[in-house]
């Protein structure tokens, strides 16, 4: 029976009679004794996927928020995308100019692969939230293009890839896809994953000097480690890596997406009058209302991206607009307020839920977790 990834839970949701009092017969035959203060684990399969389901009320209010962050994510980019086509339509291109194509680039890369890390895990909701962030970021991509801020030796590439990614990962999820197919899809994913990241971080740092020599080394390891993996030369700890592997560098490409922005809205703050605050708060929401499914099901990779994109996307990039004047501080002090109690919320329910001393031991529990993997 697999073992729930909640110290003391089992499987069928179940704490585990003590057996010092057993023989090993008495306690293979004992069933388990049933607690109705801990939530039920169960198994469900998507596309051949194991994913560990809890089954309580505050389980399904999860699964129910994330599905909700749809909406945010939904309407995430109109704003701006409305705002760069008045700008356009004004013949004020330069305007559009303050996009970060190689932010916008490296989150809806990330999107993409955490779009196929879902799908595998069978978790439908924030499948959908990634399908959404690909699509909404794609349009914003191509008004920046039509600009003229967005070289075409990088667009028509991601382009293609894009296009890949959504299919393959759409045909997974209806369970249209085989396994073998999707174990090389996963491998393409993670090799494209380590070629995209140092090409954002150069694109990032050296936006004068295009080279594709940091996504050509970074796609060498990725098909090295691969290899390595394939021949079971790695550690047992990265025996997961084709699945993980592409999963980890989406978060890291998504944690670099607001990077450039917030560095060009701190050191040029009158810059920021060309942002939609609108769209930062959708962002802000959509991602944080997915942290609480995130640390319920004690996934680190999710956890991670959900976080800090509520944090650097959301409320670090409306700090930057109040301080270049283009908030009230009323309006930033409510937003601020807002954030940092639904988050302290979401791990007070979490504690309560797995009954742990406090709303810390589980941020704890989650990274035990991923060491014992």
């Amino acid at each position: 029976v697999p073992r729930s990834p909640i110290p003391g839970v089992s499987h069928r949701g179940a704490t585990k009679r003590p057996s010092s009092n057993l023989n090993d017969g008495d306690a293979k035959a004992a069933p388990d004794e049933v607690s109705d203060n801990v939530p039920v684990v169960s198994n469900g399969k998507s596309s051949g996927s194991e994913t560990k389901v809890y089954d309580s009320k505050w389980a399904r209010t999860t699964e129910q928020l994330t599905t909700f962050s749809m909406v945010p994510f939904l309407f995430l980019n109109m704003p701006q995308v409305w705002k760069n086509w008045l700008h356009m339509l004004a013949g004020n291109t330069a305007a559009v100019g303050i996009i970060s194509w190689t932010g916008y680039t490296s989150g809806m890369l990330g999107n993409l692969l955490l779009f196929s890390y879902f799908a595998a895990k069978g978790e439908r909701g924030a499948t959908l939230v990634q399908a959404v962030g690909v699509i909404s970021t794609a349009v914003l991509l191509i008004q920046v293009f039509i600009a003229g801020f967005f070289p075409a030796s990088f667009f028509w590439p991601l382009a293609f890839i894009i296009v890949c990614g959504v299919t393959m990962g759409s045909l997974r999820l209806l369970g249209l896809l085989g396994e073998r197919i999707w174990a090389a899809w996963q491998s393409a994913l993670g090799i494209i994953g380590l070629a995209t990241l140092p090409q954002s971080l150069w694109s990032m740092f050296c936006p004068n000097n295009m080279s594709y020599v940091p996504a050509l080394a970074g796609g060498l390891a990725g098909g090295l480690l691969l290899y390595l993996d394939k021949r079971k030369l790695l550690p047992h700890r990265w025996s997961d890596l084709r699945s993980t592997l592409s999963a980890w560098t989406a978060t890291l490409l998504f944690m670099l997406m607001p990077v450039p922005q917030l560095m060009n809205n701190f050191s040029n703050p009158m810059s920021v009058h060309g942002l939609s605050a609108l769209s930062v708060v959708l962002g802000m929401c959509g991602n944080s209302l997915m942290i609480p499914r995130a640390l319920l099901t004690r996934d680190v990779i999710w956890f991670t991206g959900t976080t800090w994109g509520a944090i650097a996307m959301g409320w670090a990039q409306l700090l930057s607009i109040y301080l270049g004047n283009a908030m009230h501080n009323v309006t930033f002090a409510l937003l601020t307020c807002a954030f940092l109690g639904f988050i302290s919320l979401v791990f007070i329910q979490d504690a309560r839920e797995f009954k742990l001393s406090s709303p810390y031991q589980s941020f704890k529990q989650m990274i035990r977790k991923k060491t014992a993997d």
